[in-house]
């Protein structure tokens, strides 16, 4: 695969930084994934950060977060948990930054309850709204610090999210590593002890690879070495979300 453009869940919208920030970020709700999804149109609206959601009426939306959800052990923000405010701070955010932020065009005002509850008020009834909160190529919930810090989310540094995975180096034109964080909230997972995607910047040069290396090069492929436990030292894998099928 070739170097990603950036890494900044909501600024991206290519597939490629999409699918390494998709192992480092959780959302509000997800689709199903590996072998959850009965189905390949299996595309159920599931709990991630927030355990459950109601609509109070056909325009406000009540979501109530997981306690004790952490994000990544890293400066600035060190696994401090998950609140509300980090909600807001992250849709806000996506309603501002994103290039495709006219998804959230219906959205009229996004608020903290308590720490772990968050109200979202519609400006109509919108049928496609939590497909876009599920959607793991939009609107990742970040830590407010990290943008302080680094400005952005563009940095290997600023990565800090709640996802199965940590993102350990970057070096360009060479590999992304990551992780298993084994923090994640979701016992057992990820299976996978780490990540690491091999950068193959020229694609004359990926095409010109033997077949076996071919599918650790191409994009679509998304994970191209994956480092198991001791008993089974690495494989390639086809599924962004890593689980085990």
């Amino acid at each position: 695969m070739p170097d990603p453009p950036a890494l900044d869940p909501h600024q991206v919208v290519n597939f490629l930084p999409q699918t390494v920030a998709s192992l480092a970020y959780g959302h509000l709700l997800r689709f199903p994934a590996g072998p959850e999804q009965t189905s390949s149109t299996d595309f159920r609206i599931l709990p991630d950060l927030a355990e459950k959601w109601e609509y109070q009426n056909p325009t406000t939306l009540v979501f109530s977060l997981r306690q004790g959800v952490r994000f990544h052990k890293k400066p600035p923000v060190n696994g401090r948990e998950v609140v509300a405010d980090d909600v807001k701070y992250s849709l806000e955010r996506f309603r501002a930054k994103s290039p495709i932020r006219a998804r959230f065009d219906p959205v009229q005002s996004i608020d903290v309850v308590d720490r772990y509850t968050v109200r979202i008020v519609l400006k109509e009834p919108f049928a496609p709204f939590l497909n876009h909160l599920a959607s793991a190529s939009h609107t990742a919930i970040l830590p407010r610090e990290a943008e302080e810090r680094f400005k952005d989310f563009n940095s290997a540094d600023a990565v800090i999210g709640t996802g199965p995975f940590v993102l350990k180096s970057y070096e360009r034109g060479v590999r992304i590593v990551f992780e298993r964080n084994p923090d994640y909230y979701m016992p057992g997972l990820p299976y996978l002890d780490g990540v690491t995607f091999e950068i193959v910047p020229d694609q004359a040069a990926r095409l010109a690879l033997p077949e076996r290396e071919q599918d650790r090069a191409r994009p679509l492929v998304g994970i191209s070495r994956v480092r198991k436990t001791a008993r089974r030292s690495s494989e390639r894998i086809r599924r962004w979300w890593c689980r085990r099928t």
